[in-house]
């Protein structure tokens, strides 16, 4: 390996959130690829190298655009990696809940970025921890987390990645012409340039730990149950996410194919089939907003609809089948049994529910048991239960009460979104693990810890505890998270250096206390034990999440199944699990308004 550092004639300063740093040094790393430039920044006090917007694949355009990547062939001249490359493409909504921090964007955009502390060289290759992002599979960028902190603080190397999103990234059509998980693929590629140069960096490609929140955690669960991500990792933080949830698998993608098609004019509404050739035709003519933007249109929802129509499939090549299937099993050449796992939810994983349903019902004072049964759990029920009375009946009767305040009955409607989505799954997924894996961790959180920087609080006052992705802030350092204006007491200061110690403790050692005696001892996740860590400003040992409504969801109903069923190819069906929130989109962004 060899390094050189050169000092630059020119000093510049740039200000990130509240954190000025001055460049005026760079470094420069020789791989197999060529040389790579980065720049110098100053966070804490501490120096991090950053390599900015890192190509890990050839551009996804033309011939290769619905395509899986392909890998980067070497350049010639030294690669300046200074500053950021653009975003993929995708529609930037959500503005009143969300500023993404580049809002270039560009169809070449297979980039990563790696923030490196610079600290003196040693013989130690540093433990590796690579940040998915989330977005609902149609919005988000790498760069959307800064890695320099947690770097500096923990001394590791932080990753984060760039993955083709929206129909450019999962466009499916059942029948071979569009096979979907393109960005999926995209993240494989990336975990395999990790593996090969990430030793240039100065880390070590068999301490690779994936970390993400949301969809991101979905996609790092479907790494973990899929054979070609084998080797590519040892560890995993799914942070409000999981295999099994319903929430990782696309809903009805074929649907959404043939409806983007007529947007775009590409076929006809008066067409009897759906010619996916002719259609394939027509889409190299158009450019890659075009086809964005064709999507949005395509997917255009009533209040009533809670799914993600453009999202990773069964594809049986990455996706075998059904994760749930999968980990029933309990056995398997599969990650999931060979890598240490934590995983991990907030205490109000539904709160943005409220920002859907503003739009149709005054809930600024309540969410009522009026709009809880006879909307949202209908219509989830018509999904993913087949128009179920009884369970419309059974879930309505759990999450309402004659006795219960307004207040409680709203937090009620939140808790069965939470429930439903994120915490029930990753109780099964770390039954799964703890259950059938020899050798290997498994460690649960709760994060409780609400804000001091909290807008759902301040537009709904009977909302109270941890939202959706509250946690990520606290992971990545809050001066990086929020914005200018945001004061972060010295409370909130102290809870992200603690859980930024835990994360990469984790990452290091594969157990979160690390190899010190810590003050409160995080205990393994057990099968009768069912330990986990309450994370806030005075974090304490905890038993059996949530146990009522668990055993409700996992044990006294059946597991929530799509009724559409999911062609393998044009007339031939077979069934499948389906899934979302057309509102996990908001829910993936939403933190970044902080």
């Amino acid at each position: 390996m060899e390094l050189k550092a050169c000092i630059s004639l020119v000093f510049y300063i740039i200000v990130s959130f509240q954190i000025s740093f001055v460049v005026s040094i760079s470094r420069t790393v020789s791989t197999s690829l060529g040389n790579i430039r980065g720049r110098l920044a100053t966070h804490d006090e501490k120096d991090v190298y950053q390599f900015l917007g890192i190509p890990y694949a050839e551009s996804p355009t033309e011939s290769l655009r619905f395509k899986k990547p392909v890998t980067k062939t070497p350049w010639q001249k030294e690669f300046d990696a200074t500053q950021y490359g653009p975003s993929c493409p995708q529609i930037f909504p959500y503005n009143a809940f969300a500023k993404l921090p580049n809002q270039i964007i560009d169809e070449d955009c297979l980039l990563l970025n790696i923030y490196v502390p610079a600290s003196k060289p040693s013989n130690d290759a540093k433990a590796v921890m690579v940040f998915v992002h989330g977005g609902g599979f149609n919005s988000g960028q790498g760069m959307s987390r800064d890695g320099s902190l947690l770097a500096v603080a923990e001394d590791v190397i932080v990753v984060t990645i760039n993955y083709r999103l929206d129909l450019l990234g999962f466009l499916y059509t059942g029948d071979g012409a569009f096979t979907g998980n393109y960005g999926i693929w995209d993240q494989v590629k990336a975990l395999e340039w990790i593996q090969k140069h990430i030793s240039s960096f100065e880390g070590d490609p068999n301490k690779v730990t994936l970390f993400g929140a949301s969809a991101g955690a979905f996609s790092i669960g479907l790494h973990l149950v899929s054979t070609n991500s084998k080797g590519l990792f040892q560890r995993a933080i799914l942070q409000s996410g999981s295999p099994v949830t319903h929430l990782a698998l696309a809903f009805d993608p074929v649907k959404i194919a043939r409806n983007v098609s007529i947007t775009l004019g590409c076929t006809s509404d008066n067409d009897p089939g759906f010619d996916t050739n002719k259609f394939m035709q027509c889409l190299q003519n158009k450019n890659a907003m075009e086809i964005v933007n064709a999507s949005a249109l395509a997917r255009t929802h009533n209040r009533t609809t809670y799914r993600l129509d453009i999202a990773p499939v069964i594809d049986g090549d990455f996706i075998k089948e059904n994760p749930e299937v999968t980990l029933k099993k309990g056995k398997g050449d599969i990650p999931f049994y060979n890598c240490d796992i934590m995983t991990g939810t907030t205490t109000a994983e539904g709160g943005n529910l409220v920002y859907i349903m503003q739009g149709f019902y005054d809930v600024r004072r309540s969410i009522p048991k009026a709009v809880l049964c006879g909307d949202v759990v209908k219509y989830l029920v018509k999904d993913f239960y087949n128009s179920n009375d009884t369970i419309t009946k059974k879930l309505c009767d759990e999450y309402s009460g004659s006795d219960l305040s307004t207040d409680e009955q709203s937090m009620n409607a939140v808790d069965f979104i939470g429930d439903m989505m994120f915490t029930a799954p990753a109780v099964r997924t770390l039954s799964y693990h703890a259950k059938n894996t020899m050798g290997k961790a498994t460690y649960q959180y709760l994060f409780s810890h609400q804000p001091s920087v909290n807008t759902i609080k301040m537009n709904f006052p009977w909302f109270h505890g941890a939202n959706h992705l509250d946690d990520i802030p606290f992971v990545f350092g809050p001066k990086l998270s929020y914005t200018p204006s945001t004061n972060v007491n010295s409370e909130e200061e102290d809870l992200s250096r603690e859980m930024m110690t835990y994360w990469a403790n984790f990452a290091k050692y594969g157990n979160p206390n690390g190899n010190d005696d810590a003050e409160i001892v995080w205990p393994e996740y057990t099968i009768s034990e069912k330990a986990y860590l309450n994370i806030n400003k005075d974090s304490t040992v905890a038993r059996d999440i949530r146990s009522e409504k668990m055993d409700f969801w996992n044990k006294m109903l059946p597991p929530p199944t799509s009724t559409f069923t999911k062609p393998t190819s044009l007339g031939i069906s077979v069934n499948s699990n389906g899934l979302l929130l057309t509102i996990l989109c908001i829910y993936s962004v939403y933190p970044l308004i902080q």
